[in-house]
Parts: C-alpha cells; structure tokens; sequence
C-alpha cells in the first residue's frame, strides 16, 4: 500500500487521472492508510467530483489512522466537514 501510495503521489504531476486510479486502489485495499484517503479525496476534488471527494474525505476522516498531515491536507481543501 505504501508504495503506491508513493507511486501515484510521484505521478501526479504527470497524470493526476492515473494517481487518482491508484490511490483508489490503496484505499480500497486499505481504509486505514495514513495517507491515500486524503489523497484520493483530494485527487478526486482536483478532477471536479466534489461529491466524490467529500465521501472519500468522510471515511478517511472516520479513521484513527490518517495522519496529521491528511487532516490538514482536507481542511486545506475544505473537504472537512
């Protein structure tokens, strides 16, 4: 899961539909990822799925494991609620 959660975070400059692909894939596998919850959400925002990205948001919000960093990252978006 953290490889390609690092994988798709290096690809975005380059494909952000392909990051966004990717980081779907780590949440799926992995809820609890300390990262890709917030970084799908905020893929998804980028891409204009808004209602998309405030689910996604919502979940990785629900767990105990996104990092500090992911909570900020979604308040940064306003994908909080």
């Amino acid at each position: 899961a953290d490889m390609l959660n690092y994988l798709a975070r290096v690809l975005e400059s380059k494909s952000l539909n392909l990051s966004c692909v990717l980081y779907h894939v780590v949440f799926a596998s992995d809820p609890s990822h300390p990262y890709a919850g917030a970084n799908f959400a905020i893929a998804l925002h980028k891409l204009g799925h808004e209602d998309a990205a405030r689910e996604i948001a919502a979940q990785a919000l629900e767990s105990n494991e996104l990092s500090e960093w992911g909570k900020n990252a979604l308040m940064q978006e306003n994908l909080t609620p």
